[in-house]
């Protein structure tokens, strides 16, 4: 039905619509028509905008006898209102109204309300953006100026984004410090791909860097329009970090530590008086808190410079330099030296040094010592040396020898050194702890060569910086010292001592080095502690498994790791490829050998052994191909659990009589209940002097994991047997690791990549690979090994050099668990970015090199 202009042009002035046919029409109609029609009822529907037009059109449609629609005054403005009518199937009118409204006033939240009136009554709807399109929480991605944008002229101008996945009619705003509000410099909105409720907001904050740099922190707020809400998300923006320098000397060196600087990048100098020298400079390390640390080391001697020479370490950071000296001095002094470690691990003894220096060579002749502990005057266990001379300076020892726990007791000892009219003392003693200090060993995390040099550390770490004493032992034996130590107290008052110690190659892959240490403590305890402690000859366990094509053979718990592995079949000796010796938490290790052979096709009696010889004792496990009667019950593929949602389980008959085999029938339940769909039946096969037929049962995903027993039964004559299965469930999601090559690899190369799944509580998994996510494909073979209750399941893919150099392979895993969750989960081959880090010389902080 059209209207007239004349209709029209009511319909502007008094924002109603009335539609109705002529008098006979509805006679005709009222004459046919044995009940009434009923209520009214009204429909509004808001009709998707095409392309960028900036109305929104509106549809109301009212239903009834003889309805009348109309649009109520407060519905704001609108234009371009028409009518249509129809008569519908159940003999009612259906009258629909169409108008249109500014987009900016629909965004804005107005609404919008539809009257239907008919003889039995009136019905109204409204409707409003935020009625068509509820609020949802919006998704918030702030990306803020890195720092080197920041250090840009100060007139440069620098722009942090706020990308918003949110509501039409959301609002973003920006807050710098939490309190200063500021107006974005850009924002676009457009609507988000096969979405009508979501679309994408930008909104761009462009500041001077001089402006970004006096704030803390920037925060992107989103205000949905249709309550009070809002969502926002706040980053901190990078600040400069200047470095704070601190200069050590350490024997034949002086280290020049600097920390707590950002950003990274730094140069380091070194001045010996006016003129340049060159250091070595070691890898710079991020902290936890996101600050930095970097180490440079000069090589020389202060106690051997000239008196007032003096060592600075100079630091370029971001334009500013700082710089930190260290200078030599020859000046009647007294330095008293804490006991050697040497001494208290050798002799128990603690030997404290006190050494005389000076300018004036009969000064510190005739200088005259004594000593005190506990504030009572020593005359036994003192030994006083001749004078020495170094450069300008002279010196004069003197050496005071005590008990081991005399020292321990923490008792003050103080040495008092008198020339003419000078008299000088210093004083010292023992720092005692609370708690006993954490020892580590930092050792290589690559193999190392015979003819390679290699530096250990040992790291005591001390909360409440106990005085600690440190010596090596190689395989055992006698306690020997390491060739450098030093202390460091970190911010927070921890206490780190260093022990290095260098060996060769062959040394450091033939002998166990272990470190010892004594430390001051109040519970009195002056007996050394070793790390890692004492680990007693452990004999290898063997397993042999059958993998595919393959068997492994994977030997456990030896100590020390030295060993060699052998394989025959039968007597005759052939060759299997070893992987890399492992070491476990418990300090044995673990290694796997795999020999290439199929078990199932082998002559029946074949036998493969394992021999392994360790610690000059050999050890072996056999494995034999056998035929005879028997059930074998499989657990569902991978493959159809992946691809189908499907458990397909097979049950074999296999022995070395053909009769029996091909007369034998098979019967299925699952959770008690008899199968009777779903199976299939397979033929006899021979395969050397062994006979098999097969049966499948295929039930659904959910059915298997549901955790249901399936049980398979086979009768041949009046023997029958059977064998059941069901899902492992676990409490706890396993945990999966990639092993792939830690070295270059040539695309002419074969590589072996490993997806290990470790479940807590023997779950059963499930595994599959993908190449760059592609078809699900089956690794190369798969394998179980149980330790205790945890289950370790291995899955080998071989692909070329050229794959592996080219593509990111994935690792996925379905797992039967308690929430019934058959997602996979997954893990990839995607590579870091390696950083190489320099040679360092042997060191004591090599762990920051």
């Amino acid at each position: 039905m059209h209207l007239p202009p004349s209709e029209k042009q009511k319909l502007h002035s008094d924002f109603s619509l009335q539609c109705s046919a002529e008098m006979s029409f509805i006679s005709v109609i009222a004459k046919r028509l044995s009940f009434c029609p009923g209520y009214p009822s009204v429909e509004l529907v808001v009709v998707p905008r095409a392309g960028k037009s900036g109305l929104q059109k509106l549809l109301c449609t009212g239903t009834g006898f003889n309805p009348e629609v109309k649009w109520l005054p407060n519905s704001g403005t609108r234009t371009g209102v028409s009518c249509k009518a129809r008569i519908e199937a159940r003999r009612h009118i259906k009258v629909s109204s169409e108008i249109e409204v500014p987009v900016k006033q629909w965004k804005e939240g107005k609404e919008f309300i539809c009257q239907v009136t008919d003889h039995q009554g009136t019905v109204q709807m409204s409707t409003s953006v935020c009625a068509a399109h509820p609020s949802a929480p919006p998704q918030i991605q702030l990306e803020i100026p890195h720092l080197p944008d920041l250090l840009l002229s100060p007139h440069a101008e620098v722009t942090a984004s706020c990308v918003v996945k949110a509501a039409p009619n959301s609002r973003v705003s920006w807050v710098l410090n939490g309190n200063v509000e500021k107006e974005a410099s850009t924002e676009t909105t457009e609507k988000r791909p096969g979405s009508n409720t979501h679309w994408l907001i930008v909104s761009n904050l462009t500041l001077s860097a001089t402006e970004w740099k006096q704030h803390q922190n920037v925060t992107c707020r989103v205000k949905r329009l249709c309550d009070d809400k809002h969502e926002e998300k706040t980053v901190n923006i990078p600040a400069i970090s200047p470095p704070t320098i601190r200069l050590q000397e350490f024997g034949q060196s002086i280290i020049c530590i600097i920390e707590d600087f950002y950003p990274k990048d730094l140069t380091v100098r070194w001045k010996k008086d006016e003129h340049e020298v060159r250091g070595l400079d070691w890898k710079t390390s991020e902290s936890a808190t996101g600050s930095n640390r970097a180490v440079s080391v000069l090589q020389a001697n202060l106690a051997s410079s000239s008196p007032g020479t003096t060592y600075t370490c100079e630091v370029t950071h971001v334009g500013k330099t700082y710089s930190e000296h260290l200078s030599s001095k020859a000046e009647f002094s007294v330095k008293i030296s804490p006991p050697q470690a040497k001494e208290l691990f050798l002799n128990s003894k603690a030997v404290i040094e006190c050494v005389i220096s000076g300018d004036n060579q009969k000064e510190v002749e005739g200088a005259t010592v004594s000593w005190s502990v506990g504030g009572r005057t020593q005359t036994s266990g003192i030994t006083l040396g001749g004078v020495k001379q170094t450069g300008s300076a002279f010196t004069k020892t003197s050496t005071f020898t005590i008990p081991e726990s005399a020292w321990f007791s923490g008792d003050e000892v103080i040495c008092s050194a008198s020339s003419g009219q000078k008299t000088t003392s210093e004083k010292i003693r023992v720092r005692k702890g609370a708690t006993r200090p954490s020892i580590t060993i930092y050792k290589p995390d690559k193999s190392v060569r015979d003819s390679d040099t290699v530096s250990l550390v040992c790291e005591v770490s001390s909360s409440d910086s106990a005085d600690v004493y440190i010596m090596w032992k190689e395989n055992g034996g006698q306690y020997m010292e390491g060739n450098g130590m030093t202390t460091m107290v970190k911010n927070d008052r921890t206490q780190i001592v260093l022990s290095t110690l260098t060996v060769t190659g062959q040394k450091y892959n033939s002998a166990e080095f272990t470190c010892a240490v004594k430390d001051a403590n109040t519970q009195n305890d002056i007996q050394p502690r070793i790390f890692p402690p004492a680990k007693a000859h452990s004999a290898p366990t063997i397993h042999l498994l059958e993998v595919g094509q393959s068997i492994m053979c994977i030997i456990e718990d030896f100590y020390p790791k030295a060993l060699t592995i052998k394989w025959r079949q039968d007597d005759r000796e052939v060759r299997g490829l070893d992987w890399k010796t492992t070491e476990k938490e418990s300090g044995l290790y673990r290694a796997v050998s795999v020999y290439a052979a199929n078990l199932t096709s082998s002559s029946p009696g074949t036998t493969y052994t394992c021999e392994v010889t360790h610690g000059g004792k050999p050890y072996s496990e056999h494995l034999s191909s056998k035929a005879h009667f028997s059930l074998k019950i499989s657990p569902p593929q991978k493959k159809d659990i992946f691809i189908h949602s499907a458990a397909v389980i097979e049950c074999v008959m296999s022995g070395d009589n053909r009769k029996k085999v091909e007369g034998a029938t098979v019967s299925w339940t699952v959770g008690g209940r008899t199968q009777t769909s779903s199976i299939t039946h397979g033929g006899v096969r021979q395969s050397g002097s062994s006979f098999t037929k097969n049966s499948t049962l295929t039930i659904t995903e959910s059915v298997w994991f549901s955790g249901n027993e399936v049980i398979c039964s086979a009768s041949s004559g009046l023997k029958t047997t059977s064998e059941k299965i069901s899902v492992r469930k676990g409490a706890t999601r396993p945990s999966i690791t990639i092993y792939k090559p830690d070295k270059s690899v040539r695309d002419s190369d074969t590589v072996s990549l490993v997806c290990e799944v470790s479940s807590s509580d023997s779950a059963d998994v499930y595994i599959m690979w993908q190449e760059n996510g592609g078809q699900y494909m089956e690794g190369s073979s798969t394998t179980t090994i149980k330790q205790g209750r945890t289950l370790i399941t291995l899955s080998y893919l071989t692909v070329t050099g050229q794959q592996y150099n080219s593509s990111i392979f994935t690792c996925l895993v379905k797992d039967a668990n308690l929430e019934g969750d058959t997602q996979p989960a997954q893990i990839t081959t995607a590579k870091r970015k390696d950083v190489s880090c320099p040679k360092c010389p042997p060191c004591p902080m090599s762990d920051y090199c």
